[in-house]
């Protein structure tokens, strides 16, 4: 006899397609963070440093879970579902919890749908620039240039042809 430990758990066919469109969104808006990370750090060690800046706004929910637990329709559990970093944690423990009303799960899906597009944005700004200019870390100051589009192109060093005599 086979003893399953996972045998009375059901999870609602809604829950789950919430569940899958939350981690499709989170999964492009790490990646493309981690673009823009990788186009503008000079080594791993501080694309590491970045990244974790990234990831502790994300766990932000699991973090206050007694919050959640106690309370999931309370001002913080709503709130923090309504930020895009925080909302794909924050919904699913709510939703998990009690019943969240259609426009709180709306918001927060149109809400990290246009976080996506931006950083998605600045990551291709930052990206072309890193590509074009290798080995080149930039500042804080030279990020809002790029992105502003006011920081000089550096074009790529091209072998110079024999002239033909």
């Amino acid at each position: 006899q086979q003893n399953n430990v996972l045998r009375g758990l059901s999870i609602p066919p809604d829950m789950a397609i919430l569940a899958l469109i939350y981690y499709v969104l989170s999964y492009f808006l790490l990646a493309a963070f981690g673009i823009a990370i990788g186009a503008i750090v000079g080594s791993e060690q501080e694309s590491r440093q970045l990244s974790a800046i990234i990831v502790m706004p994300i766990m932000i929910p699991y973090i206050l879970l007694i919050t959640f637990i106690i309370d999931p329709n309370g001002t913080v559990p709503t709130i923090l579902s309504l930020i895009p970093f925080t909302a794909p944690m924050a919904v699913l423990m709510r939703v998990g919890l009690t019943a969240v009303p259609l426009w709180q799960i709306a918001v927060s899906v149109v809400g990290l749908i246009v976080l996506n597009v931006i950083v998605l944005w600045i990551s291709a700004r930052l990206f072309r620039w890193g590509v074009l200019s290798t080995n080149k870390t930039p500042g804080l100051r030279r990020i809002f240039q790029i992105l502003r589009g006011k920081a000089p192109e550096i074009a790529p060093s091209q072998p110079k042809l024999p002239e033909a005599a």
